[in-house]
């Protein structure tokens, strides 16, 4: 494999695409929310960062769960793109006008948002949903280019937003409108470059609503993997809400949105390679089981690496760039970044699965996790943000232990060579927290140790990158 073949490969061009514009938008959303807790309180800042949680929970349930299907039936077949994304649109706005009235009758009994509050909620889904739609037909068609300017564009309007506009008298429901808008821009972004990228041109309606119903139908199980799922991904919120105060709320978002650079790129990664991995699974199944055993190791190791530098850096990261009074988030983010770490490799795991037609697998991955961790986190919540991230970390690595074991049965194959890997992770994970929680080390020898194990696994990685073949 030589770097002209690399340069050359559509997946490698895709994730360059998305990866360059993350870091830049990143930087700027960084950049955004150093700006932001300036002018705001820990309090507020938790008000404003629930508000999004509430958006993004309703999201969520709206998707379906069929965003990989929709990708993948576009990939196999572009043509179909303009009917494909035209009968998602239409019961993705039935589907958000249910969950909105479930969610009003939530929070008539446990919530405390007002009116102006919830219609900013429903408002800000329908303008992320419609965003969301574009951006898998443009995922599956491969212009990942677009994707990448959009993201960045959103950002930019996002920062510019807080700079102008948001001041220490701001309310923080006038905060999450500003972001609401920033997200409309996005929708039009998409709407102009589907027409200069012409992704809609020389294609026919047709049996919208049975198509439509066909996606979903296919889509169940990853549906009722979200509806599982929701304690992990959406309701640690509601259990801080119900449990904690907004301070924690504060730390626990905080800590969430320093990751997301990572978590964005990771999904940008992992959007990038589906359309390819789903159509070789068709096409070429020895490629694709060659792709699979080969890359774990290497997506294991890096991202061990990477979230090991995160949390043997993260305090000077936050006192450099934030006020005093949210360091508390320091030891949250470190827990946090290890979660990620192995949420991105069940999230590689489901990948794999999804693009060779295994939902029902992914949806008993979601039956254990939801099992253990759910529990875990209720309980977890009455101990603020260390408690709940304490208790998902834990949680989460246990149900692991079972659905990889799953993973390998079902793909029919061993992975020994993540063996090694796995126990790489588990004593970076120690390490990391020890030398900067138990016996704190300097700043010195932080960089000396992050060098030294950054050398041993890069070769490492690199004897296993030389077996890849993509």
């Amino acid at each position: 494999m030589n770097l002209k073949s690399i340069f050359a490969n559509k997946v490698f061009k895709n994730f360059s695409y998305l990866t360059i514009a993350s870091i830049f938008g990143q930087l700027l959303s960084l950049v955004a929310i150093q700006q932001l807790t300036t002018v705001i309180k820990p309090e507020h800042y938790g008000i404003y960062t629930y508000l999004i949680s509430q958006g993004l929970l309703l999201v969520r349930i709206s998707s379906f769960g069929n965003n990989n299907i929709v990708i993948r039936k576009i990939s196999r077949n572009i043509s179909l793109s303009k009917s494909i994304g035209l009968s998602t649109l239409i019961y993705r706005l039935l589907i958000i006008f249910v969950s909105s009235l479930l969610y009003l009758v939530y929070d008539y009994f446990f919530g405390q948002l007002t009116n102006t509050q919830l219609m900013l909620i429903i408002l800000f889904t329908v303008i992320s949903s419609s965003s969301f739609i574009f951006e898998w037909v443009f995922t599956g068609q491969q212009k990942l280019k677009a994707v990448a300017i959009i993201n960045f564009c959103t950002n930019l309007s996002w920062l510019l937003f807080v700079i102008f506009l948001v001041d220490g008298t701001s309310d923080p429901t006038d905060i999450f409108f500003l972001y609401a808008l920033s997200q409309f821009i996005k929708l039009v972004l998409y709407a102009i470059m589907a027409i200069v990228n012409r992704v809609f041109v020389a294609q026919q309606f047709k049996a919208l609503f049975k198509l439509g119903f066909s996606i979903n139908k296919e889509s169940w199980p990853y549906f009722a993997m979200i509806l599982l799922l929701l304690p992990l991904s959406s309701l640690d919120n509601n259990f801080l809400d119900l449990n904690s105060t907004n301070i924690e709320k504060g730390y626990f978002n905080l800590a969430k949105r320093l990751i997301g650079p990572l978590s964005l790129m990771n999904t940008m990664l992992i959007t990038a390679i589906f359309p390819n991995i789903a159509s070789m699974w068709a096409s070429n199944k020895e490629k694709f089981v060659t792709i699979m055993t080969k890359g774990f190791p290497i997506f294991i190791l890096l991202g061990t690496f990477i979230c090991f530098g995160f949390s043997l850096f993260c305090e000077e990261v936050v006192m450099l760039i934030f006020d005093d009074e949210y360091l508390p988030a320091v030891v949250v983010c470190q827990i946090q970044v290890w979660y990620f770490l192995f949420f991105s490799i069940d999230f590689l795991m489901g990948t794999f699965l999804g693009a060779s037609d295994r939902e029902k697998t992914i949806l008993k991955f979601a039956v254990i996790y939801c099992c253990i961790c759910a529990p875990s986190m209720y309980v977890g919540s009455y101990y603020g943000a260390v408690g709940i991230s304490v208790a998902l970390l834990v949680s989460f690595i246990i149900a692991m232990a079972i659905t990889w074991q799953l993973f390998k049965k079902v793909m029919q194959t061993r992975m020994k060579d993540c063996n090694g890997s796995f126990l790489i992770t588990v004593i970076l994970l120690v390490l990391s927290l020890v030398i900067t929680q138990v016996y704190p080390v300097h700043f010195v020898l932080k960089v000396i140790l992050f060098l030294g194990i950054g050398a041993i696994m890069g070769v490492k990685s690199m004897k296993t990158i030389k077996a890849l073949k993509i």
